[in-house]
């Protein structure tokens, strides 16, 4: 299937290829926040407050920092599995009928 430009602007099939699968694929960078140092107390292990922003109080704000957790997590890391399935298999879907074959 080869992509057609109409009136300047791809074909149905690009503009929901990028509606809805790349979100899916970029579910990854749930996978990269354990490793990122927090900004408020990143040492403590509770959960604590901050003043954030404009001035907003925020409480329990909890630390999922592998360096003191000891744990590798974050909320919602391993259901972004989910959309990647279909969001990968899609693109793979895409490129193989870029180039002439169906996988």
């Amino acid at each position: 299937m080869q992509r057609r430009m109409v009136h300047g602007k791809l074909d149905a099939l690009a503009a929901s290829s990028t509606a809805f699968i790349g979100p899916g694929v970029a579910e990854f960078v749930h996978f990269m926040f354990p490793v990122l140092q927090p900004d408020v107390q990143p040492t403590v292990a509770a959960s604590v407050e901050a003043i954030v922003g404009r001035g907003q109080l925020m409480k329990n704000l909890p630390n999922f920092w592998v360096h003191v957790t000891g744990r590798y997590y974050f909320p919602g890391m391993y259901t972004a599995i989910l959309p990647m399935i279909p969001g990968i298999y899609g693109i793979r879907k895409l490129l193989g009928s870029q180039n002439g074959r169906s996988r």
